[in-house]
């Protein structure tokens, strides 16, 4: 199980950055945002995917299944493995 977890880990860290992350980023955010934003991001993706499946059954017949998709799994995702190592946290 710890390797499994191990090599998720390594890689998110391998997957998730461009190459051009470490030029326009601040320096003092990059190595918090590689040890506690990204699997923190990996988290929530997964929670928020299991939270729009739960509730897949009460937000399709309302019709918000596009808002909460983009609440709990396109924003997560966006933030986990589009954003570049220490840019911007809070524009995702």
């Amino acid at each position: 199980m710890c390797q499994i977890v191990g090599a998720v880990f390594v890689l998110v860290l391998v997957f998730s950055t461009a190459g051009f992350a470490f030029e326009s980023a601040d320096n003092q955010l990059v190595i918090p945002d590689l040890l506690i934003g990204k699997p923190l991001g990996l988290i929530g993706l997964g929670l928020g995917a299991l939270t729009y499946v739960v509730t897949l059954p009460i937000t399709l017949p309302l019709g918000w299944q596009k808002t909460a998709s983009e609440a709990m799994v396109k924003k997560p995702y966006r933030w986990t493995f589009q954003r570049g190592l220490g840019e911007e946290l809070t524009t995702y």
